[in-house]
């Protein structure tokens, strides 16, 4: 892979990627998107990264953040901590994560439906809506000094939702509405897939990286909330703290390994405006910096 003078990753004039989304929520404080990008070139390294981390761990099966609640020797979750070793040291070489932290308590739930409308159906509303918001910036973010950067595929962790619910078609609808000159989306709908590779026979290998983004949001998500005191769960964020310490301190260091590969992003920074939720967000309404509730596996800090 080609460097460049401070021995990152060289920028492409081109680049066609995939995309594997996944989310957390928690409570009725914050909703996260997590979105892997991968270059389709990229595709089979990671591929292969994610299933040495397998055999080290000798666990083949599917992994599923939320329902790690064995010993801290399973080999369950000698396999989570391998996939964040694996994040940490090595996945930046490849791709590139975006997570996104909706504040849901600066949204105004009144303007995603009247008040007829059930609280589910406002918040599959909202969750398009800042799907939508994730996947435009994470776009804009890491490619907008490209020429061109072309989405092969989505891909999203198949869940149970309304017969009318848009998100498989409606967000990729308004990105390309917008009609950014270098950003190009060849598939018309987000492909959802189980994340059991065992039992998605189309999609097997995809539904691998489903399960990562799925253990990286969960443990990211555990660093900032700190919301199980389980020690299996308090062990994983212990390893993912040290990254998402340097990137909420500064993700602007071009030192870092992580510059231009990872963000965390929280929106908005104070309530919005009804105006304000449907236009184009300002800048000044992303931040970055968050109180920690994980401090460290020993001491554990729970003011926000």
């Amino acid at each position: 892979m080609k460097k460049d003078l401070f021995g990152k990753p060289a920028t492409k004039r081109m680049e066609s990627i995939l995309v594997f989304h996944d989310e957390r929520r928690y409570g009725k404080e914050w909703l996260y998107h997590g979105l892997l990008a991968i270059p389709v070139e990229n595709f089979k390294d990671v591929l292969q990264g994610l299933n040495l981390c397998r055999d080290s761990a000798k666990y083949y099966r599917e992994l599923h953040f939320c329902k790690i609640t064995e010993e801290k020797y399973s080999n369950k979750i000698k396999l989570a901590r391998e996939w964040i070793k694996y994040f940490r040291n090595k996945y930046y070489n490849a791709g590139y994560l975006y997570f996104f932290g909706v504040c849901c308590q600066n949204i105004n739930y009144d303007v995603f439906g009247d008040s007829k409308d059930k609280r589910s159906q406002k918040d599959f509303r909202i969750y398009n809506r800042f799907f939508e918001m994730a996947l435009f910036s994470m776009l804009r973010f890491f490619f907008k000094n490209q020429d061109k950067v072309t989405v092969s595929e989505i891909f999203s962790h198949a869940s149970d939702r309304p017969g009318e619910d848009p998100f498989p078609h409606h967000p990729i609808y308004k990105i390309k509405k917008r009609k950014v000159k270098n950003i190009h989306i060849d598939t018309s709908r987000v492909t959802q897939i189980s994340s059991n590779h065992e039992k998605e026979d189309a999609y097997s290998s995809e539904s691998q990286c489903i399960q990562f983004i799925d253990c990286i949001i969960g443990s990211i998500g555990q660093v900032l909330d700190c919301s199980s005191k389980k020690e299996c769960f308090v062990e994983l964020a212990d390893l993912m703290l040290p990254l998402v310490r340097e990137i909420t301190s500064n993700q602007y260091n071009w030192r870092s390994d992580y510059y231009k590969r990872y963000i965390l992003n929280f929106f908005p920074r104070k309530a919005l405006e009804v105006k304000e939720i449907y236009s184009e967000p300002r800048p000044a309404m992303f931040f970055y910096k968050r109180n920690l509730k994980l401090t460290n596996k020993d001491q554990l800090d729970f003011g926000f």
